[in-house]
């Protein structure tokens, strides 16, 4: 609820680059269903922006966070943001 409500963009997509998550500001800027974000592969969900934001995903999946400005389609136009991609890490028992 409280990532729902919250005028980020929020995502989480797993090792294989597939969609797990995505918050309602999210899906709403993209113009997707909480249905079509199950599961979905990031390369057709960013069919434009895929190319330029690859090497940022393959940094984030080598367990390096990744921060970088893109311009965004939204609405006939364009937004630009500031993407922030943060690796998973597994916690290792000391």
């Amino acid at each position: 609820m409280i990532t729902d409500n919250t005028p980020a963009l929020i995502s989480y997509v797993d090792s294989e680059q597939r969609y797990r998550y995505a918050n309602a500001t999210y899906r709403e800027w993209f113009g997707r269903a909480p249905e079509e974000c199950a599961d979905a592969p990031c390369a057709r969900s960013w069919e434009t922006t895929y190319a330029s934001r690859e090497p940022h995903i393959r940094e984030a999946l080598a367990g390096k966070e990744a921060r970088f400005d893109l311009p965004v389609p939204f609405g006939g136009g364009e937004r630009h943001t500031h993407t922030r991609y943060v690796p998973m890490c597994a916690a290792t028992a000391a």
